[in-house]
């Protein structure tokens, strides 16, 4: 049985690893291990700050393609293949959370932003370097920011950040590098024909990648509603 932030009971979701077993014994084991959001959330939280503390997480600054004025935070943190994988395939995993409804799922996104924001909030420094994107997320420059609007942009409001697999890698250069995660492996089963392919990690690394809201001149916005986001990965599993 799993549990929702409050200590809750939740219904058992259909969430099958049969065609993973029978490809990856040990692998399909422990995405089928009893896992709570808390845990989940405390097991993320502790690698982004092992990621801030020893440099290796990424910062970036990306253009809306609304308002070329408007800019929001882009935090990218590496996690292992394990982990990625727990995080996107197991049964109390990310993708779970959605799958027991768009929002459970949306309130555990919104609890995640917020511990990994108040993490930050503990060892960023004043400014920090970042990389900034146009709208296409094609880097200009790198440039140095106050880090209370990076934080802003996370954490003004969380429901409108979103964490992923990160598909385009800020280089420490001021570049950008392909991540392209594999859906082609063994699939999980779900409630009657529906199954969802198993997200795998990229050769080139096991990012997470966060975006923010972007900062308008009205306030924080996203150009795609949280709530149809939300609904999407509930139904399909992607986003």
């Amino acid at each position: 049985m799993l549990f929702n932030m409050s200590g809750y009971t939740l219904p058992e979701i259909a969430w099958r690893l049969d065609t993973i077993e029978a490809h990856e014994t040990e692998r399909a084991a422990d995405l089928a291990l009893p896992m709570s959001p808390d845990e989940l959330i405390d097991t993320v939280v502790a690698v982004l700050i092992d990621s801030v503390e020893s440099g290796v997480a990424r910062f970036g600054w990306d253009r809306s393609s609304k308002n070329e004025l408007d800019y929001r935070a882009v935090l990218q943190f590496e996690v292992g293949n394990k982990l990625f994988d727990r995080f996107f395939n197991a049964v109390g995993g990310y993708r779970a959370q959605y799958r027991m409804g768009w929002e459970h799922g949306l309130h555990f996104n919104e609890r995640l932003v917020v511990s990994l924001v108040e993490a930050l909030k503990l060892r960023l420094p004043s400014k920090i370097s970042v990389v900034a994107l146009d709208s296409e997320f094609r880097p200009l420059r790198v440039d140095s920011i106050e880090s209370s609007e990076f934080l802003f942009s996370l954490g003004g409001a969380p429901l409108l950040s979103k964490l992923w697999f990160c598909g385009k890698l800020l280089e420490p250069g001021g570049t950008v590098s392909e991540l392209i995660p594999s859906l082609t492996g063994p699939k999980i089963q779900l409630d009657g024909d529906t199954r969802w392919p198993s997200i795998e990690s990229s050769n080139g690394g096991a990012w997470l990648d966060m975006k923010g809201a972007f900062l308008g001149n009205d306030g924080l916005y996203q150009p795609k509603s949280a709530e149809d986001r939300a609904r999407r990965l509930s139904q399909f599993g992607d986003a």
